[in-house]
């Protein structure tokens, strides 16, 4: 909503689950009877965890970036991942190596918080920063880095959910 207003700070969380909430409503009416893979980029991922955690029902999580500490988180700041142990579809999580919001070392120990899950698979797109971005000096353009995302999680999608899921990252 906050995007579609042409704002550009983003709504509170529980705006953000609503808008989510019909969106997959819609998805659901609109394709009956095929699984649906929900997900986002950094706060939109972390959004969609949260209400599969609370609500259930997506075939599988797709979370690019996901913002395992705050912008303005210090470094005691709690990670945010009480709701971890409640996700139980297979997830995907996809971030660059040089993400600070997904330190790696804090991402490594939260990790196990994931076992309920089906499965859980990580990939790492090498030099990245928490918008995809890659120094210039890796020779990678934005559209290659796009690429390796999205053919990730075509991937991702087929090998852990199946061909005939609704991606609605």
């Amino acid at each position: 909503p906050y995007a579609q207003a042409g704002r550009r700070s983003p709504d509170r969380m529980p705006r953000l689950l609503d808008c989510f909430r019909d969106v997959l409503e819609w998805t659901r009416e609109q394709f009956p009877d095929r699984g649906i893979v929900t997900g986002g980029r950094s706060m939109g991922g972390r959004a969609a965890s949260l209400l599969e955690a609370e609500e259930r029902g997506a075939a599988g999580l797709a979370l690019l970036n996901y913002p395992l500490v705050g912008v303005r988180a210090n470094a005691t700041a709690a990670p945010r991942t009480g709701h971890w142990p409640q996700l139980t579809v297979p997830v995907l999580f996809v971030h660059g190596t040089r993400d600070r919001l997904l330190p790696t070392a804090l991402f490594e120990e939260s990790l196990p918080l994931l076992g309920g899950s089906a499965s859980v698979t990580v990939h790492v797109v090498e030099s990245a920063d928490h918008g995809f971005a890659v120094p210039r000096s890796t020779g990678r353009s934005a559209a290659e880095v796009h690429r390796e995302v999205g053919e990730a999680l075509a991937r991702w999608v087929v090998a852990a959910v199946g061909p005939s899921a609704i991606g609605t990252v």
